[in-house]
């Protein structure tokens, strides 16, 4: 017996590059174009002469979006040293980051997948949290990620030495 078979999604045929409607022979497996994420239903009928009876069932599908991932290491500097963070990304377009201090956002914005910022000019010393979210499309699912920063106080010092002077003479120092 001959196979036809139409995908469908809520109750309505759904056309998938042209495959609806493709015949196929006793035994066959057939592979279904790229769908889209959601729950779909493939309905399979045997095409048949007037000596068999045609049969028809169903079949369910159900298409997962794609997992994705984000992570970034924490930092840990002190004031003056390079303050880089090196955001990984997986099935990802793009991330968006937010900085956190105080519970409140102090910069955020959107960086390409798998890439570094330099902050070192946008963050004085302090802890700072930072949030990630991947941003990707309609079949991914976003994920989200926390990591932090830490930036130390730098040390400071002072010097003078010890000096000897006549009353009325001028003190450098």
């Amino acid at each position: 017996d001959n196979v036809s078979y139409i995908i469908m999604q809520a109750g309505k045929e759904v056309e998938v590059a042209g495959s609806n409607g493709t015949v196929l022979h006793s035994g066959d497996t057939f592979t279904i174009p790229l769908l889209d994420v959601g729950t779909y239903t493939v309905r399979l009928i045997t095409n048949v002469d007037e000596n068999h009876i045609s049969v028809e069932i169903e079949s369910g599908i159900i298409v997962r979006a794609v997992e994705t991932n984000v992570s970034a290491d924490r930092v840990d500097v002190t004031y003056g040293e390079d303050v880089i963070l090196v955001i990984n990304s997986t099935n990802a377009n793009g991330v968006h980051y937010e900085i956190i201090k105080g519970g409140e956002i102090v910069l955020s914005g959107n960086v390409s997948a798998n890439e570094a910022i330099n902050l070192t000019a946008n963050l004085s010393a302090g802890t700072y949290t930072v949030k990630l979210n991947t941003i990707s499309g309609d079949n991914y699912a976003d994920a989200e990620n926390e990591t932090g920063i830490v930036i130390r106080k730098a040390s400071s010092s002072v010097n003078a030495d010890s000096q000897t002077v006549v009353y009325g003479e001028e003190m450098t120092i």
